[in-house]
């Protein structure tokens, strides 16, 4: 049966949730917006819940957090046939999704990559998040 399928592969949830946070990285870096925030919505999506801490959870349980704010608005957005047919993306919004789609991949499988790290300094750099006191977690 493989053969009149073509190719196959086996996979598994973390290695396509890598894939998809790797793929996610690439679209953000050449500005193809819509397809980074899929990618990584997905990926933070077909990972198990967990209680370990991680960026979407801290989002949600913030003291400061806005209560009416959606923090999946963009996703949803993008996803179903909802809101305003136009809308402007931010990279501040794709970064932020991306890292909560790496973070959560780190509090689960506790391990990333490279690509993941340098994409975290990025953020720092950019301003997009506040830098941690320390990066010697990132090294």
């Amino acid at each position: 049966a493989p053969d009149r399928l073509g190719k196959c592969i086996e996979t598994s949830k973390q290695l396509a949730a890598l894939e998809q946070i790797h793929a996610a990285i690439w679209h953000c870096r050449n500005e193809a917006f819509e397809c980074a925030i899929t990618l990584s919505a997905a990926a933070e999506g077909l990972l198990p819940p967990t209680t370990e801490p991680h960026l979407f959870q801290l989002l949600k349980n913030c003291p400061v957090a806005r209560g009416d704010f959606d923090y999946n608005g963009m996703i949803t957005w993008l996803k179903h046939p909802v809101g305003p047919d136009e809308y402007i993306i931010s990279e501040f919004e794709v970064a932020i999704v991306i890292v909560r789609a790496i973070s959560k991949f780190n509090a689960i499988y506790h391990t990333g990559s490279p690509v993941m790290r340098d994409f975290v300094r990025w953020t720092f750099e950019q301003g997009h998040i506040p830098s941690p006191e320390s990066n010697e977690d990132l090294d």
